[in-house]
């Protein structure tokens, strides 16, 4: 198994191990995921003498991560369906999510994307919504028009900034929906 792989070469590494693995139990074959850790002690010549280890059981954790997944793909699918451009951007001005609109409308993937700043994304009209970035900060919703430069005419554009507030209470960021109003 995986596990007695992994600590076979924590033995010769004499090293530490970590590792999660997922069991049945039994007789309900229930499954259950642990984390085990461990460290190999050495004797006084350094040889492994012998092993310790906890095992953490991390079913609920790893149950969390796996609805947290599903719950973020189904946000995806919604998102990039949507006939918009959406995105959530941080209190320094980056972008941390892009739907499928805004990769189209600017041309780049969202690797190219995330963790770009606003001004660096829009470059000349950056200084036409800087004024409503900034009410978004404030902690305001905001709506607005702007006409931009698309690739065969201009656009106008319906953008709405919605702040994105901590548990304090701090704004950590804004979402936008931006929709095309040109036709």
């Amino acid at each position: 198994s995986r596990v007695v792989e992994t600590i076979r070469e924590a033995v010769r590494q004499r090293s530490a191990y970590d590792i999660e693995c997922r069991i049945l139990r039994r007789p309900s074959a229930e499954e259950t995921w642990i984390a085990v850790t461990g460290q190999v002690l050495p004797d006084a010549s350094g040889q492994p003498r012998q092993i310790t280890g906890v095992m953490f059981d991390i079913t609920e954790r790893k149950q969390a991560e796996t609805a947290l997944q599903q719950s973020e793909a189904q946000l995806r699918t919604i998102t990039d369906a949507l006939p918009g451009l959406i995105a959530f951007v941080d209190r320094e001005e980056r972008f941390r999510f892009v739907n499928a609109g805004y990769e189209r409308h600017f041309n780049l993937s969202s690797d190219r994307i995330i963790g770009r700043s606003v001004a660096e994304l829009m470059k000349e009209e950056y200084d036409g919504v800087r004024p409503y970035i900034q009410r978004a900060l404030n902690g305001e919703q905001v709506s607005f028009e702007t006409t931009v430069k698309g690739p065969a005419q201009e656009e106008t554009l319906l953008a709405t900034y919605v702040p994105e507030r901590t548990s304090e209470g701090a704004v950590a960021g804004w979402y936008i929906l931006v929709t095309n109003l040109t036709e």
